[in-house]
């Protein structure tokens, strides 16, 4: 069924579209858009938005290749009707503007992305130079994508920053800085359940973390759930006793409870 082949294109899309290797999936789906037959004017026209929107979709996005798209939809689009050509001209000027940021957003991101060394088994944070260097890459992708150079409407932005926090945590999963900083946007998003469950998901991965079980215990704290987040920290301090662990379990009992709670 084209509407369910539709659906899972448009699926796709949404969840890897912004990845600058993502042009291959961009060109499958506009093929298949122009490949659907119509019976009417109606459906023709139908179709016709569909492409468009998808064009315009994909001449945003800072990937390889992305100068072949320009090339077809310029002629496309000029193309549709002769008689309309002011109008299509107009469409074609003002998407060129946003396609050109795309171009330059794509030089920043491909100096970052060549920067990351590849990762192909995961490995825990070392702290030696490779692994700083790799983690600071990450980190500075995530910053470039939310700086939103190309002025995105907050929807696309929120997938862009999202596909690159994800492909962060999938090289990274056992570096607690990529959990910290996943958890940090969500935050900047007024997401705070979002938050909490990447911390969570964090100290999965590396429940050794001090970071992610500070973090995790603040922002329980910061809710009002003063008995998660002293759980937090009693898990901490059984699995993983320190002195600073022990000094900030004692204060955050001498904040949430009373003076005696924290001897």
């Amino acid at each position: 069924d084209p509407a369910d082949i539709t659906k899972a294109y448009e699926k796709a899309v949404d969840a890897v579209g912004q990845d600058m290797a993502s042009n291959s999936l961009w060109g499958d789906y506009i093929t298949f858009l122009k490949a659907q037959k119509t019976v009417n004017q109606y459906e023709n026209s139908q179709r016709m938005n569909q492409l468009r929107r998808a064009y315009h979709r994909c001449l945003q996005v800072p990937m390889h290749s992305v100068e072949r798209f320009w090339g077809e939809y310029d002629s496309w689009e000029k193309g549709l009707d002769p008689n309309n050509s002011v109008y299509a001209e107009g469409v074609v000027r003002e998407m060129e503007i946003k396609h050109k940021a795309a171009r330059a957003c794509f030089k920043d991101r491909k100096r970052i992305r060549d920067a990351i060394q590849g990762v192909y088994l995961p490995t825990p944070f070392r702290g030696d130079q490779k692994d700083k260097q790799t983690l600071n890459a990450w980190l500075e992708l995530v910053e470039h994508d939310k700086s939103n150079p190309q002025k995105l409407p907050a929807d696309d932005l929120r997938k862009r920053v999202l596909l690159s926090i994800n492909q962060m945590l999938a090289a990274l999963p056992l570096y607690p800085d990529t959990w910290f900083e996943a958890a940090q946007w969500h935050g900047e998003l007024g997401d705070r359940s979002g938050e909490i469950k990447m911390l969570q998901r964090g100290l999965e991965m590396v429940p050794s973390s001090l970071l992610l079980h500070f973090a995790l215990a603040e922002k329980f704290e910061l809710k009002g759930d003063i008995a998660d987040a002293k759980k937090v920290f009693e898990q901490l301090c059984e699995q993983q006793p320190s002195p600073l662990a022990f000094i900030h379990y004692m204060r955050f009992a001498r904040r949430a409870e009373s003076v005696g709670a924290s001897r």
